[in-house]
């Protein structure tokens, strides 16, 4: 006989320690951590059975319960499996809703598998014991439902006599009895455990029961509460997991941002969580055009449609008709649709609440499943005709209450049939008005509606209107590539009359194309549809000048993006159309930042965020790219907080609606500010779901921002390895196919994560790539940070006279621009090239730099600054302060998790503390800076214990590059040995540069 029981068994496994040993003793790591956060509750499990034997025979009871889903069975499996490991006779039953509930169903199924063993302790009772008890027990297969009944009765009437002597040949040396599912167990089951605890075996015997307390029904309760006091009972209720740890089911999923929705939504079951894992589309090889391809799956609901199976017909009717309404439903909608009586309707429903399938959501005929996946789990398990029909039914009620499309559409979709264009124009309806806040519904719908549009000439310019607003929401959801091949589909057939709606089609399409990289093709495009419109719709017309507009600035003319901005301003202005305003605005800034113009930047900013800020979500779906042009002239301008708030007021919406076309974008904004900022850990998460977001997008502007400003994450974490592949992903895009600022970020990057591996000279080749050493592309601000990158990279060189040129051009570009980080930053690069050239004067400006630095906001440089300031010190004979600075600042970095900062800051530290302050420019002192700028990175390397293997690798050269150089560090510094090298970078002295580190 198969039984769901060995269902619960397939969670053991072979345990490889004892864990009987000593009282308190936890199950091991092995045992336990494959269970997500229930090591206390199998310990509690460990404890109870370790009680059990002994001198004094004695039985206890362990009621596990909690919610459906939330872990009940997974523990007994585990706990079952560890019992066994022991000197135990283990038997685990559980209720089988799939066959009729015949008497003693559990404890049947409990014994079931291990024949051997129950048959030789049957053989043990008095003859009439041994018959009834197989027979009852279903132990033989010769009896009939007549001769069961019949054992069940006189078993009753002895007291279960026969059950306890049979429990107690088996509990030699102990017997573990495991129960799940014990709220729905036969009546019989319940009555021989209540008779079971009332006058328990004489045995060492341990029970374990688990049920659903909302759905224990009261003859269990009352068979719990009339326990013997002999029995000693322990109770443990699950609760849901934290979010750390449903992190190990969480593992596969690909971004944290993904798996703290899933964990969300979840609400901490596990159940639910791996369900809602088994509904995520999976996302597989590229297309013949290089798109991923995305499919679709189909949830994992097995463990809730066994619910369904013991439902009455006429229950099974409610719940699967509440199902067609939606999570939430009315019981009127459902006495309308099944054509029954509202009594009979509530009073079902009133079971179903016992059964916690569904509950009440306020006082009144308001109800919702238990969880939505509970939902999706009966409507998808319900008959497809039936189905259909219900939606039909439904469609029917709502339109004689008068309910909007948007009510209706949930339902037509199911029903509609081709060629029903009442039922078509409801579906159209529904998407326009669920466009902005919901963009994934109005897509289904419309690409339902299509479908049922009759393919006849005369549909064709309805049917073009409506592939243009599906070819929008395809767009707001983040499928890019098809909303531009729809819209151009759509183009081709949309009539030019009316004029305005051509043109407000052409001005979506280019802000796609743009995002894509047809820079050339959509400028052509926008002024030939500006040539046709006239002056129509001014209005229009503007929308189609913002976007040439925008396109100036992608191509890295600031100037002409401003003055075809302020032409759309001027007429939007007039309208008073707010979305358009804000995006106009903040175009403009964005412009003048760029272009160094900070005063009328500021001006134009404030204008832009009193909109902004004063915007509804219906509103806000009109103007997210404001949001980015906005957030990131702020972030231009050292207004971190409001850049931060703006860009969290972007992605909340877009997280809540699921308009995904610029998410990349305020995910990558929202990060670069918290690495700024040194909230490292929280950009790591944002950046890390920007770049997945992007790679599904297929946007080379977007996968440019999301990859630069991931290396840009990276190099603050001390992630290196995965700074340059970041930003060398980044700068793979085709040129010019993203804005010229985002490349030229990209490209500063790149050349930062080159430096800090160690290849200075590929860091400052690509100074060529961004124009040469105007940095033409960059924007005003960030070539103050190009400028002091590259005085590191000259300084790692060697060239300290053209580190100070370079430093030069960050003090004249930060002048220009009068922004207190900007001016700091500069005057760090000042201080790197005076600690080398002339270390006595560079304690001021580096104290400037770090106090300048941490006051606009700029943590991780200010934390670079202060190593500065360490080293100055001690050039300033400021020896303990130097240490305490050091030592100050390495702490400071691990607190936010810059650990390669953290890492220079405690070698410099270790470096200058293990010297006694002496007099300057010793031998060995001399000796050291007479090293090359690499051979002073290797020999940092060996001090620190690294191979010539691991030092080739960290350096990305060869490994006889290696030897080359370390055998002229043997020369220069006249020494025969590694260990001597490292005495002598130990004994370096101060003179030595800011950058004579590992790297680390």
């Amino acid at each position: 006989m198969t039984r769901t029981g060995r269902n619960l068994r397939q969670h053991a496994i072979s345990p490889d320690s004892d864990v009987w040993g000593t009282a308190g003793t936890a199950p091991s790591h092995t045992q336990s951590e494959t269970l997500a956060g229930r090591r206390d509750v199998l310990r509690t499990l460990s404890d109870a059975l370790r009680q059990v034997g002994g001198r004094q025979p004695v039985a206890r009871l362990v009621k596990i319960t909690g919610d459906p889903g939330i872990g009940k069975s997974a523990v007994l499996g585990k706990f079952a499996a560890i019992a066994r490991s022991g000197n135990s006779h283990v038997f685990t039953g559980r209720v089988d809703r799939q066959e009729d509930t015949a008497p003693f169903g559990l404890f049947s199924d409990a014994f079931d598998d291990q024949h051997d063993l129950v048959r030789t302790a049957v053989e043990a009772l008095p003859p009439s014991q041994r018959e009834e008890l197989k027979i009852a027990l279903r132990l033989t297969r010769d009896c009939d439902a007549e001769h069961a009944a019949d054992a069940v009765k006189t078993m009753a009437r002895t007291g279960f006599r026969s059950v306890r002597g049979f429990l107690e040949q088996l509990s030699v040396p102990r017997l573990v009895l495991v129960l799940d599912d014990y709220h729905a167990a036969d009546q019989a089951s319940v009555e021989l455990l209540g008779s079971l605890l009332r006058r328990p075996p004489r045995a060492p015997m341990l029970f374990v029961i688990a049920y659903r307390n909302r759905q224990a029904t009261p003859s269990l309760q009352a068979a719990l509460r009339g326990r013997s006091e002999q029995v000693i009972v322990e109770h443990v209720h699950l609760e849901p997991l934290l979010e750390e740890e449903a992190s190990q089911i969480l593992a596969g999923e690909a971004t944290a941002i993904n798996r703290q929705r899933l964990y969300r939504e979840s609400r901490g079951n596990p159940g639910y969580l791996k369900a809602l894992i088994s509904e995520e589309p999976v996302f597989t090889a590229r297309d013949d055009l290089g798109r991923l391809n995305q499919t679709p799956r189909f949830g994992n609901y097995a463990r809730y449609t066994e619910e369904l199976v013991p439902l009455r017909p006429e229950m099974r009717e409610v719940i699967d008709a509440a199902a067609v309404v939606g999570h939430e439903f009315e019981a009127g909608l459902l006495t309308q649709m099944l054509g029954r009586t509202e009594t009979a309707v509530l009073n079902t429903i009133g079971e179903l609440i016992r059964r916690d399938l569904v509950h009440p959501v306020v006082p009144g005929q308001y109800f919702a499943f238990r969880h939505p996946v509970v939902h999706r789990a009966v409507y998808n398990y319900s008959e497809l005709s039936w189905r259909v029909d219900m939606h039909l039914r439904a469609d029917e009620a709502l339109c004689t209450r008068g309910a909007s499309a948007v009510e209706r559409a949930p339902h037509v979709e199911q029903w509609i049939k081709h060629g029903d264009l009442a039922a078509v124009d409801v579906l159209a309806e529904a998407a326009e008005a669920m466009a902005s806040t919901d963009p994934g519904t109005a897509s289904a719908w419309l690409t339902t509606a299509l479908r049922a549009l009759p393919q006849q000439p005369r549909f064709e310019g309805r049917r073009a209107g409506m592939m243009t607003q599906l070819a929008e929401a395809r767009g707001a959801t983040g499928q890019l590539q098809e909303c531009r091949d729809l819209m151009h589909e759509a183009l081709s057939i949309l009539p030019r009359d009316p004029a305005p709606a051509h043109a407000r089609a052409v001005a979506f399409a280019a802000m796609v194309q743009r995002l894509l990289g047809g820079r050339e093709e959509t400028d052509a495009m926008l002024r030939m549809e500006l040539d046709a419109l006239g002056s129509e719709d001014a209005l229009v017309r503007a929308s189609l000048q913002f976007e040439i507009a925008a396109g100036q600035l992608h191509s890295g003319d600031p100037l002409g993006c401003y003055q075809w901005a302020q032409e759309a301003l001027a007429v939007v202005e007039r309208h008073g159309h707010r979305p358009l305003q804000a995006s106009c605005l903040g175009l403009m800034a964005m412009a003048n930042t760029a272009n160094g113009c900070t005063e009328l930047a500021y001006e134009l900013l404030g204008q832009a965020t009193t909109i902004l800020d004063g915007m509804l979500d219906s509103e806000l779906a009109h103007s997210l790219d404001a949001v980015i042009w906005i957030g990131w002239s702020e972030v231009l301008l050292e207004r971190w907080d409001e850049a931060l708030r703006h860009f969290d007021k972007g992605v909340g919406f877009a997280t809540r609606s699921g308009y995904r076309l610029f998410m990349p974008h305020l995910l990558a904004g929202q990060a670069f500010v918290l690495r700024d900022r040194g909230k490292l850990a929280d950009a790591r998460i944002a950046v890390e779901h920007a770049v997945y977001l992007a790679e599904r997008t297929d946007s080379p502007e977007e996968l440019v921002n999301a990859y630069a400003v991931q290396g840009y994450v990276d190099i603050a974490l001390g992630n290196l390895d995965g700074a340059l592949q970041s930003s060398f992903a980044a700068t793979l895009q085709p040129r010019h196919s993203a804005s010229s600022w985002k490349e030229a970020l990209a490209l500063r990057v790149l050349s930062e994560a080159r430096l800090l591996n160690g290849d200075h000279e590929g860091c400052l080749a690509l100074v060529s790539e961004a124009g040469g050493a105007d940095l033409p592309t960059a924007d005003a601000g960030s070539r103050i940070a190009w400028y002091e990158l590259l005085v590191r990279a000259e300084l790692a060189a060697d060239r300290p006279g053209r580190a100070a040129e370079w430093a030069q051009r960050a003090k004249r570009a930060a002048d220009l621009l009068e922004q207190p980080g900007r001016i700091a930053l500069a005057t760090l690069a000042e201080a790197q090239v005076l600690l080398r050239q002339n270390p006595e004067r560079a304690l001021a400006p580096a104290q400037r730099a770090a106090a300048g630095l941490e006051e606009a906001g700029r943590a991780i440089d200010a934390l670079r600054a202060r190593v500065i300031v360490g080293l100055a010190l001690w050039q300033d004979g400021r020896f303990d302060e130097s240490a305490q600075e050091l030592k100050a600042t390495q702490l400071a970095c691990e607190q936010l998790g810059a650990s390669a900062l953290a890492r220079q800051a405690r070698v410099e530290r270790r470096r200058l503390a293990a010297r006694a302050p002496r007099a300057k420019n010793t031998d060995s002192e001399s000796s050291v800076m007479v090293l090359t700028g690499r051979e002073q990175q290797i020999a940092a390397l060996v001090s620190d214990g690294l191979t010539n293997r691991l030092i080739a690798k960290r350096l990305h050269i060869a490994e006889k590059t290696v030897e080359m150089h370390l055998s002229n560090v043997f020369a220069k510094l006249g020494v025969s040995n590694r260990a001597a090298v490292a005495a002598m970078v130990t004994r370096g002295g101060p003179d030595s540069p800011p950058g004579f580190s590992s790297g680390d």
